[in-house]
């Protein structure tokens, strides 16, 4: 596999060692909490979850900067005899979006607020800054952002969101790459780790940002029923140096869970996650009722079995009469028994499927799919 080498793609904005962490891995049941990270005054509002953390941040971007960027290439000149391969096309192409330095302050800025907040100071920058590109809504663009015009808009595709992610990692202290995928029409970002069983690509491993979903995991399918089938190329950027720790031990966190609530836990809102919570205790509450339900079938058929056996239809004398009655009101009883508990699980059922049509409008509209 081939990899694109650009140098000195952001402007010096020191080192960022005062940002570099390792991942950090809560531990359950999750903990909660809203944090308005700075005081809003007008600018950009931007929503963004971590778990079942909820963050609110404002920025009041430099228009004047915004319109400068808005009048930055988004093209780049070829000669006719010029041969450039995917590789070479594709530094050439990102290497203007990621050496913009109108956006500098304000990326800064965002590290700045991010580092100093209140709520779930435990995480560490990585996951916060993720879940923070990951909680930018989604939208199918044409021409390639900058990331000042992806801040501004409050919105942006794979490519968009992607390049903003990769740029503030790398700012931070962190070594982050972009993956691209030409077939799929598609960009993830890669950070390289200490430590992995399994990395991606060499020591990175892959982080989705178009939308919430587990750090390392690539998605089965996007909207549209895209999929990744093809090794990517790779953009390494210089700025950072950091490998972070812990991902092992995040990635056993992500399949306890998963196993828990299902695969589809990571990849929705705070609110979906409630919603999942509650579906799954329905559920072992509705297989624990089960299994009640099947004991007391399974009496009742001892009970009708002896019933036959004594020929209770044909009694004989008092005494086999009077036993027949005691086997009658003993499965009586556990009829009205098992009857409640039908009565119960149809609740159940009933609020079950209530709360799935819920959390099917929640992620309606995700272009994460699977």
């Amino acid at each position: 596999m081939a990899i694109v080498f650009i140098a000195s793609l952001i402007y010096s904005c020191g080192n960022g060692s005062e940002y570099v962490n390792d991942f950090y891995v809560p531990s359950l049941p999750f903990n909660d909490g809203v944090e308005q990270l700075n005081e809003g005054q007008g600018g950009v509002k931007y929503t963004f979850e971590l778990f079942k953390y909820q963050y609110f941040m404002w920025l009041d971007l430099d228009q004047q900067s915004v319109m400068e960027t808005l009048e930055k290439p988004k093209t780049i000149d070829v000669y006719e005899d010029e041969e450039l391969s995917d590789q070479e096309f594709n530094e050439l192409f990102y290497s203007q979006f990621l050496r913009d330095d109108n956006d500098v302050y304000t990326l800064e800025e965002i590290l700045s607020i991010i580092g100093n907040r209140t709520v779930g100071t435990d995480f560490d920058l990585v996951q916060v800054l993720v879940s923070f590109v990951q909680g930018i809504p989604y939208e199918e663009a044409g021409p390639q952002k900058y990331p000042l015009e992806t801040l501004n808009l409050n919105k942006g595709d794979c490519s968009d969101k992607s390049i903003l992610l990769a740029k503030l990692l790398s700012m931070a202290g962190y070594d982050a790459c972009l993956f691209i995928y030409e077939e799929a029409k598609h960009m993830a970002v890669g950070l390289k780790v200490d430590q992995a069983p399994n990395p991606y690509y060499q020591d990175y491993i892959y982080i989705e940002s178009t939308g919430y979903h587990p750090i390392g995991d690539i998605p089965a399918q996007f909207a549209g029923g895209i999929t990744i089938k093809e090794d990517p190329i790779v953009v390494l950027l210089d700025q950072g140096e950091y490998a972070i720790y812990g991902f092992s031990e995040l990635t056993q966190l992500y399949d306890e869970v998963q196993e828990y609530y299902g695969p589809g836990y990571f990849n929705t809102t705070i609110e979906g996650k409630q919603i999942t919570e509650e579906i799954t205790s329905r559920r072992k509450t509705l297989d624990s009722l089960t299994s009640l339900n099947d004991e007391k079938e399974s009496k009742i058929n001892d009970l009708m079995s002896e019933y036959n056996r004594l020929d209770c239809s044909q009694a004989k004398s008092e005494a086999i009469y009077e036993e027949c009655q005691v086997i009658v009101e003993a499965s009586n009883d556990i009829r009205m028994e098992y009857n409640d508990i039908i009565k119960q699980q149809n609740e159940i059922i009933e609020e079950f499927n209530r709360l799935t049509n819920r959390l099917n409008k929640i992620n309606a509209n995700n272009y994460i799919k699977e």
